[in-house]
């Protein structure tokens, strides 16, 4: 399983996290900031209606083959962590 990892600054609007693989894949997603939870889902993810992911925590998520992951917070520069395997 090739691995790939990176960063992304999330905002006050929906944010692409991953996507467009032409397979099925394993996502990691580690909320790297100490002081808000980050909501993830589709491109229409609120911190309404997101799922929230706690401060300094680790979620997997098993996508299929041209899903897509979004986030937001309710704060800019908020930094989370990934890691793809293909």
């Amino acid at each position: 399983m090739p691995i790939t990892t990176g960063h992304t600054t999330i905002g006050l609007t929906a944010s692409l996290v991953d996507g467009t693989s032409n397979s099925d894949f394993r996502l990691s997603i580690h909320n790297a900031d100490n002081t808000a939870k980050v909501f993830l889902g589709g491109p229409g993810v609120t911190i309404n209606n997101g799922l929230g992911l706690e401060k300094l925590t680790t979620m997997q998520f098993d996508m299929y083959a041209s899903q897509e992951l979004y986030a937001v917070s309710d704060k800019a520069g908020h930094i989370i962590h990934w890691m793809k395997q293909v």
